[in-house]
């Protein structure tokens, strides 16, 4: 309909046009764009009155700016003005093009500020000094460059198609603004910023069908951006003298919201002790239908019950100003005494006279429930084998218990208040996610399950929703139960039940083969000796001879795995035994790329072991460990410490790893990641190293390496 309007009043001023003078013409359009770049500058000075004193958000100081920008271009508009001092006949554009600049930032202000959210405060000084700046280099640059832009108007020719373009393009970008801005145009009160971007789109129109800077339509369009100007400026005055009484309504209603919300009821009173407020939880306590049985009634009636003493002192809140605190019966609901503390707070206006009183009641017989059934729960929570941990909404911890501190190494007050996830990530290094997100998103609850976490550690996991009242998740929880011990016992009861079962078939089998392999052996060597003229059948005896060899050896294996030989533990220095041990296998290792690490810790206790059986441990594991790095890495030895009376001695490299689904399988028999191993090695390391009641334990990632870790006990020290 605007449009409509537009085109008829720029169809009647072209129909209707007066031939005004030149001079006429200058003076008019001189009147109009000093009185548009006034009211640009006022509008910048609004903006930052309301955004200095009113407190108002950094985007209303931005929209100030623009127009600061605007009312500068506006005066380079006229002053480039044919007939004005610094009008360029090379360049008569430079106007136009300066009147443009002012209507691209007015819609900028318009069309960017409702997008901006500015959180910090805003410097108002030097944000002013660098717009000033900006828009005079703008303007010094029309003036210097206007030739490097395109032509807008001409004298002989009038207005080109790119400042039609221009001004298609401002008009817009004003449509653009305007969608950002319909909440405000749909307001009750938003008839000054409907009429105001009304006139632009007219003036807009008046601007698009103007033929040259002299037009009776351009001028039309100069008015009309003056109205809509004036309407900008009084819209934003009005919200000036509006906003704080909005801010003031809001407080109100968000009080008395706050007030009417809060479970612990509350009254306010007149100086005389009449009663001016109740909010829903007194109503509710005083047992009342309504709040018109309460408003109106003396202090005396709304504190049933209390003893005059007490009474009296409340009063004194009123006549003296000083707050007060008791604790005394009260009559509620019928027929329902409740113990309750009352505390009596003046309400003063802002030269410090007593307008009346402030008085909350609480109920103590319930906090005091609350106290007990919060020390309760503590308790049951601290016997709790499983570590408990309780989370918000937000994954947040609110609540641990003693085995969640003895769990994560930390005390309480290190857990609270951080994100679960970053806890457990970081103190138990679990494979997979605990459970307590889905148990906060969906309510579904898990029951105990096995996670694996870091250097074989193991927990049982289980977790629920923490719902309220009325059946909304408020948190979740989780119990962990560390299995690791548990987990550790289970495997070697398995690997005994293991050896028991290899022990016992190779009692019955390792003679019956032995003997055929040393008949196998000895005759191939004797013929070996007779045939050795021909080249041919003595190769095909030398691979008889070597494979029956290899057979031996591994019935060989097979014999000292089944049927270990009982160690002879003594006293062993750790530190000689794994500088041996790497003084033999630093050749190898060179040869293979390895370079060969060793780390003690100092003053280690001596361990009881057989020291070749210890040495053949270790030397295996170095062993696999090069073969495991075919394209070169680090072979490490570590010995510490481990708990009281034990020494951990670690071997590890950095080569292709071991898949999770193979560690569980390794030391049993026959069993090898290896093309040509036999799995033999392995399972007697593990049976040597459970022969000195110890325990030989992997970790393992693909791609990063393999850690074996022996556990020893230490020599008990001498009387």
């Amino acid at each position: 309909m605007g449009l409509v309007i537009g085109g008829i009043i720029v169809y009647a001023t072209r129909q209707s046009a007066v031939s005004l003078p030149p001079r006429s013409i200058i003076i008019l359009h001189t009147l109009i764009g000093l009185l548009a770049a006034a009211l640009a500058a006022v509008i910048f000075f609004n903006a930052w009155n309301s955004y200095t004193r009113f407190q108002f958000q950094g985007r209303h100081f931005v929209f100030g700016l623009f127009f600061l920008f605007a009312a500068v271009t506006d005066l380079a508009h006229i002053l480039a003005f044919p007939g004005m001092p610094l009008y360029q006949p090379h360049a008569p554009d430079i106007s136009a093009k300066a009147w443009l600049t002012g209507r691209l930032a007015q819609a900028g202000a318009f069309l960017f500020c409702p997008l901006m959210t500015v959180e910090s405060r805003i410097r108002v000084g030097p944000w002013t000094a660098m717009t000033l700046a900006g828009a005079l280099a703008v303007t010094a640059g029309l003036f210097l460059g206007s030739r490097a832009l395109p032509v807008l108007y001409t004298p002989d020719n009038g207005v080109t198609a790119a400042k039609v373009l221009l001004e298609f393009l401002v008009m817009f970008l004003f449509l653009a603004a305007s969608y950002l801005h319909r909440r405000k145009l749909r307001e009750s009160n938003g008839l000054l910023f409907q009429s105001a971007f009304l006139i632009i789109m007219l003036g807009q129109l008046c601007f698009i069908s103007s033929s040259s800077e002299w037009s009776t339509e351009t001028l039309l369009g100069h008015l009309l951006y003056l109205g809509a100007y004036a309407c900008f400026l009084a819209s934003l005055v009005k919200s000036h003298f509006d906003t704080p009484f909005k801010k003031l309504d809001a407080k109100c209603q968000r009080l008395d919201y706050v007030l009417n919300n809060s479970p612990l009821p509350i009254v306010t009173t007149e100086i005389d002790g009449t009663v001016t407020f109740a909010n829903r939880a007194y109503i509710q306590m005083a047992g009342s239908t309504g709040l018109k049985q309460v408003i109106g009634r003396p202090l005396d009636a709304v504190l049933p019950g209390l003893a005059p003493s007490d009474r009296e002192a409340v009063r004194e809140t009123l006549s003296e100003g000083r707050a007060t605190e008791v604790q005394g019966t009260l009559v509620c609901t019928p027929g329902i005494i409740q113990q309750v503390k009352i505390n009596a707070y003046p309400i003063r206006e802002e030269d410090g006279k007593i307008r009346g009183g402030f008085i909350t009641v609480q109920d103590v017989q319930a906090q005091a429930d609350l106290a007990n059934l919060q020390r309760l729960h503590s308790t049951v929570l601290d016997l709790s084998m499983g570590a408990i941990v309780v989370v918000n909404r937000n994954g947040i911890i609110a609540a641990v218990n003693r085995e969640a501190e003895r769990l994560f190494a930390l005390e309480r007050q290190n857990i609270l208040g951080k994100d679960y996830r970053t806890v457990f990530r970081k103190n138990l290094q679990l494979k997979t996610e605990v459970g307590l997100s889905a148990a906060i998103k969906t309510g579904s609850r898990s029951d105990f399950t096995e996670v694996q976490g870091a250097k074989n550690k193991y927990y049982l996991i289980a977790t629920d929703a923490l719902r309220d009242q009325r059946g909304e998740i408020i948190g979740a929880v989780a119990n962990v139960v560390d299995i690791s011990l548990w987990k550790a016992r289970e495997q070697m009861t398995q690997q005994r039940v293991k050896l028991a079962l290899v022990g016992q078939m190779a009692a019955g089998i390792t003679h019956e083969v032995k003997n055929p392999l040393t008949a196998i052996h000895g005759f191939s060597q004797l013929l070996m000796e007779r045939y050795k003229n021909d080249d041919t059948l003595y190769q095909q005896l030398q691979i008889i001879k070597e494979e029956a060899e290899k057979a031996f050896q591994l019935i060989t294996d097979f014999l000292q795995f089944a049927r270990p030989k009982e160690p002879v533990v003594e006293p062993l220095n750790i530190a000689e035994v794994l500088h041996s041990v790497v003084n033999v296998i630093e050749a190898e290792a060179f040869l293979q790329n390895v370079r060969v690490e060793l780390f003690i810790e100092p003053d280690m206790d001596p361990v009881n072991a057989d020291r070749g059986q210890l040495k053949q441990v270790l030397f295996n594991l170095a062993q696999n460990a090069i073969q495991a790095m075919p394209q070169g890495g680090t072979l490490t030895f570590k010995a510490r410490r481990q708990g009281p009376g034990q020494v951990c001695i670690a071997v590890a490299d950095t080569g292709q790893g071991i898949h999770p689904e193979d560690l569980a399988k390794l030391g049993t028999p026959f069993f090898s990641t290896k093309e040509q191993g036999t799995g033999l090695g392995l399972s007697i390391c593990y049976s040597i190293i459970h022969s000195h009641g110890g325990q030989l334990t992997a970790d393992s990632t693909v791609d990063q390496g393999t850690e074996f870790r022996i556990i020893l006990p230490c020599s008990p020290p001498k009387q």
